[in-house]
């Protein structure tokens, strides 16, 4: 819930909820407690008429069960899990997730583990990708460990190094 766009607002609700209240280490609390708040002030409102349906079911949670897939299709995207890919020429396991800049992180490289669909009531699915993750630097390096920037910005990761 904490990394959908439906939700940023009502994170920001509980955030100055919380801290009004005059409550200690808000943002642990607020880690700790957002889903169940979230899930309660939702369904309260939808009670009312005054959220839709969609957030409502997101409010609720994904069904228990999982589905586990070696390849998924994903807005005119094709990827596998690293296993699938062994013995292939081609590649589609590889993964970025760009870096905050408020982390110091620079961009995340990963290779992806498993594809896992959960369910939610209103018959959306999120697709998850579990990944292990390369070694990479903080912003204000070029180089790790394994990986390496050149002098043209493009970066080299030593995929011999999780």
């Amino acid at each position: 819930i904490t990394n959908c766009e439906e939700s940023n607002s009502w994170t920001d609700e509980h955030l100055d909820e919380l801290t009004r209240a005059g409550a200690h280490g808000v943002q642990k609390r607020h880690r700790d407690e957002f889903v169940d708040w979230f899930e309660r002030r939702i369904q309260a409102l939808h009670k009312e008429g005054k959220v839709n349906d969609l957030l409502y079911a997101l409010s609720r949670g994904p069904d228990r069960r999982a589905r586990v897939y070696n390849r998924t299709f994903i807005n005119g995207f094709f990827f596998r899990n690293d296993s699938v890919e062994r013995d292939l020429n081609t590649q589609n396991s590889g993964v970025v997730v760009r870096g905050d800049a408020r982390s110091g992180n620079l961009d995340w490289f990963g290779v992806i583990k498993k594809i896992i669909c959960v369910d939610f009531p209103s018959e959306k699915e999120v697709v998850l990708f579990q990944c292990d993750w390369f070694d990479v630097p903080s912003a204000n390096k070029n180089q790790s460990t394994g990986y390496k920037k050149d002098d043209y910005g493009y970066i080299d990761v030593d995929t011999t190094r999780l």
